[in-house]
């Protein structure tokens, strides 16, 4: 549990700061939330093949939103 804490810190803390996810579609951001959720739901039933393939389909479907913001909002870096 100590691991998974740790993971979820590094991510909001990298995220939290420039607050992404203010700047995303309503329905994208409706979606990773319900991905959240099913992780959660996988984690506790202690299905590891389960939260591997939700948290593989999150990742896609960040990295596919991300991708979409404006490159001129100074939200991302593309060095």
């Amino acid at each position: 549990m100590l691991r998974l804490i740790h993971m979820l810190e590094s991510a909001w803390n990298i995220t939290e700061p420039v607050q992404l996810m203010v700047h995303v579609d309503p329905s994208d951001r409706a979606a990773l939330h319900a991905d959240h959720g099913q992780m959660l739901e996988a984690f506790l039933d202690r299905d590891a093949d389960a939260l591997l393939a939700v948290s593989g389909d999150h990742h896609r479907r960040l990295n596919a939103v991300v991708s979409t913001l404006p490159p001129d909002s100074g939200l991302i870096s593309r060095d």
